[in-house]
């Protein structure tokens, strides 16, 4: 400990030292007696404690510690002197002197230099956690103020007791105006039943965070989308109320809005360029069978009638007429087969089941794998454009896994749950990618989840590589 005498009597600051000493305490001491060397001591050193007689010469007391308050010490200051009117000892106390002590009265100067320590102890450490508080206040103050995130705090009625400048200025406010505690914006109509449960599910759970989105209708009458989440904090003694986190994501559900009307138009697109394709490569199989089969078939007629009518000696002109006849065979079976693949005739004359299993038949002939298709279904109750959409992606499905699955077999089978049809091809090749199957660059995939959108029915792809690949269409058989 470090201490100040002011006293210009020896025997007097003898008296001082022996009283602490008694008493267990060693402090370091500095002695003055006058007001130069007290005002150099305070000028140059800092003290634990000052102990000032009332008066030495041409200085006093008061004088004294005015002189250390003016220089912002708080050293504690104690009045140590023979006499002195209650009046001055009540004055010296309240500009800020912490005790006096009658010189007569020694003894109890040990206890007051401790008691007055502890004192000055406590105010520091109080101006400490004040001061923190003060920084931590600014912080949170700045981190509230300058987020760009709007910040609500409510009542256990929903009542707004503080906005942050962000959420004003989302609800309609200038930042620098309070909102009046009563104001509360509408919530959509479609959206308030909603709402009301979030606020029951919010009082029920304290310090969970909730989340919420929601149209709120601000100050100037428009709703404005909003989310976040909404934290029961009316448990808290530092906040007492219920915290509301949230942000405008208008632009953004407005961009989803014109996202998903491009999408739909885009989906309303594909659909009507399909049907024009289905139209066209119905007109051009219906022209091809018809006219080019005809024409084919008089040819073959004409080729026959030249065979029987020519000499028999002229063998090199008989085997020319067979090879032609042989050749026009061949190209009316080819444009059977084109006319089948742009458009099977008895998907028309006698339904989706009969297509799926001439197509299988069909593939396996082709390409030698075998392809075994079955189906519970008697009959469907599809139209001609869902039972054309159901064989397209029969058709493309099949394609897919002779370009690309290495695949030694192939199984299919058509069912039906409900008013659903379910479609499920399977094959034993070398599997997809978990990557290719979300692939937008994948066509054959991509064409078939176009169709089953088109359908309004589900798809599933599930496969692993070398462990095949399944995929499964669910559609509604008529309209829901």
């Amino acid at each position: 400990m470090h201490i100040l005498v002011l006293e210009d009597e020896p025997d007097d600051v003898e008296l001082l030292k022996y009283t602490l000493e008694r008493n267990g305490m060693q402090p370091e001491y500095e002695v003055v007696s006058d007001k130069a060397a007290y005002e150099k001591a305070i000028s140059a050193n800092s003290y634990d404690v000052v102990l000032a007689d009332n008066s030495v010469p041409m200085f006093n007391s008061m004088d004294a510690l005015l002189m250390l308050r003016a220089r912002k010490l708080n050293t504690p200051f104690i009045l140590v002197t023979g006499a002195v009117s209650e009046e001055y000892a009540v004055d010296i106390l309240q500009h800020g002197a912490d005790d006096y002590i009658l010189k007569g009265s020694l003894k109890r100067l040990p206890a007051s230099i401790h008691r007055v320590l502890e004192k000055r102890e406590a105010l520091e450490e109080r101006e400490k956690a004040l001061e923190a508080l003060r920084r931590s206040e600014l912080r949170f103050r700045a981190l509230i103020e300058y987020n760009a995130d709007a910040i609500l705090i409510r009542d256990k009625d929903f009542r707004i007791t503080y906005a942050s400048p962000s959420a004003k200025k989302l609800l309609g406010f200038d930042p620098e105006d309070d909102i009046n505690p009563d104001f509360d914006p509408s919530y959509h109509p479609d959206d308030r039943p909603m709402v009301e449960r979030k606020k029951i599910e919010i009082l029920a759970n304290p310090g969970k965070p909730v989340p919420i989105t929601f149209r709120k209708l601000n100050k100037q009458g428009q709703y404005v989308w909003v989310d976040g989440v909404m934290t029961n904090m009316l448990h808290s003694e530092s906040v007492q109320g219920i915290v509301s986190n949230f942000r405008d994501i208008s632009k953004r559900i407005q961009a989803e809005i014109e996202l998903q009307q491009a999408n739909q138009e885009l989906h309303h697109l594909s659909n009507h360029l399909q049907h024009i394709r289905e139209e066209e490569r119905m007109q051009i199989a219906r022209d091809i069978h018809d006219e080019l089969g005809q024409q084919l078939t008089g040819l073959k007629m004409d080729a026959s009638w030249l065979s029987k009518i020519l000499p028999g000696e002229n063998e090199k002109v008989r085997t020319k007429i067979e090879d032609m006849i042989k050749l026009i065979d061949e190209a009316v079976r080819s444009v059977r087969r084109i006319s089948s693949d742009l458009r099977p005739s008895m998907l028309d004359d006698l339904g989706l089941i009969a297509a799926l299993e001439w197509h299988s038949l069909e593939t396996e002939k082709r390409y030698g794998i075998p392809v075994h298709f079955e189906t519970t279904c008697n009959d469907t109750r599809l139209n001609v454009e869902k039972s054309t959409g159901v064989f397209r992606i029969y058709q493309e499905a099949i394609n897919n896994i002779i370009k690309h699955a290495n695949a030694g077999s192939i199984n299919s089978c058509l069912k039906r749950e409900g008013n659903r049809l379910i479609l499920e091809i399977k094959d034993d090749g070398v599997g997809i990618q978990e990557d290719e199957i979300r692939s937008k660059k994948t066509f054959g995939l991509l064409g078939i989840r176009e169709r089953v959108f088109i359908l309004g029915g589900k798809y599933n792809i599930e496969s692993a590589p070398g462990k095949g690949t399944s995929v499964q269409i669910d559609i509604p058989e008529t309209a829901s």
